[in-house]
């Protein structure tokens, strides 16, 4: 059986470790000066509630005053400088850099799931060729068994033939002797009665007659008895020849079946085992999750960094 080195088509891809992403580019600091007071604007609106509620802090401020002159009239303007700085998200550089993280991230784990696809669709195109291969030897084997197998039912049928010959000649021959042995015994019975006839003076044509009918009386059903005892002995013969040739070929039936089972399972087993451990390690395989980023997350992120310009956007 041809192994099947596991190894030589599994690739050991460590996880991709993410980068640390720089965010100091992600945000701007922006400055402003509010004068609050002063001339013209002694009774202007106070921005400074809605610059502050925008994200502006102040880090600083100078309070001073604007004299003028009108009508004759000497007038002194209060004023407030407040120095205000904010931070400022910049949304598209942040949605630029998530995007190339996150699509950077997405081809690794595809590339990732992709190579462990070709890997399971290798190993089981060489699972299925090695499979085939040893079916293929297999099936040799049976061959190689069933050709010897029947040389050998050939050559134990050429034996039972030449035996049933042997015994069928032996058949033919018995009884001869039993025959002559008789028909002798007769004659010599025959020729004895017809010598005490003569020497009696009794013998004559009448006499005779009667007593040799007597003699060859004796002889046929000798004869019968024996032909008898030769046909029970012959239909008994062939009787057990017939039940020794239906358990002969029984029993090389069985021993063929017995055999190519043995062939099948010393064969099969090892190639089922293999199967199993390399389905075994398939399955753990086909378990194995690679996570990586959805793009659904991307366009999420995309959605709650919003307009640049709005309160969100924005760090004190």
């Amino acid at each position: 059986m041809d192994k099947i080195n596991p190894l030589l088509y599994i690739t050991d891809i460590n996880p991709v470790p993410e980068k640390i992403i720089d965010a100091s580019g992600w945000f701007q600091t922006e400055y402003l000066v509010y004068q609050k007071g002063g001339w013209p604007m002694s009774k202007a609106v106070d921005l400074l509630p809605i610059y502050m509620a925008q994200g502006w802090l102040v880090y600083n401020k100078e309070d001073g005053s604007d004299v003028r002159r009108e009508g004759g009239v000497t007038h002194t303007y209060l004023w407030t400088k407040y120095y205000m700085h904010r931070r400022k998200l910049q949304s598209e550089d942040v949605l630029q850099t998530l995007i190339t993280d996150f699509t950077g991230a997405y081809n690794d784990g595809r590339e990732i799931n992709d190579s462990r696809y070709d890997e399971l669709v290798t190993l089981y195109d060489v699972m299925l060729d090695k499979t085939e291969d040893e079916l293929e030897v297999l099936d040799g084997v049976v061959d190689t068994d069933d050709a010897l197998l029947a040389a050998i039912i050939a050559a134990m049928e050429a034996d039972y033939d030449d035996y049933t010959g042997n015994l069928a000649g032996l058949l033919d021959d018995y009884g001869d002797s039993q025959r002559l042995r008789i028909n002798t015994q007769f004659d010599n019975e025959v020729a004895d009665t017809r010598q005490d006839l003569t020497s009696r003076g009794m013998y004559n044509t009448t006499v005779w007659t009667s007593v040799n009918a007597g003699v060859e009386f004796r002889r046929a059903e000798a004869l019968t008895d024996l032909e008898d005892k030769i046909l029970r002995l012959r239909a008994d013969l062939l009787g057990k020849d017939q039940d020794y040739l239906v358990a002969m070929r029984k029993n090389i039936y069985d021993a063929r079946l017995r055999l190519l089972n043995l062939k099948q399972d010393n064969v099969l087993r090892p190639l089922e085992f293999r199967n199993k451990m390399l389905i075994a390690m398939l399955s753990f395989m086909e378990r194995r999750t690679d996570d990586y980023p959805g793009l659904d997350g991307l366009a999420d992120i995309a959605a709650k960094l919003g307009y640049s310009d709005t309160p969100n956007s924005v760090i004190p």
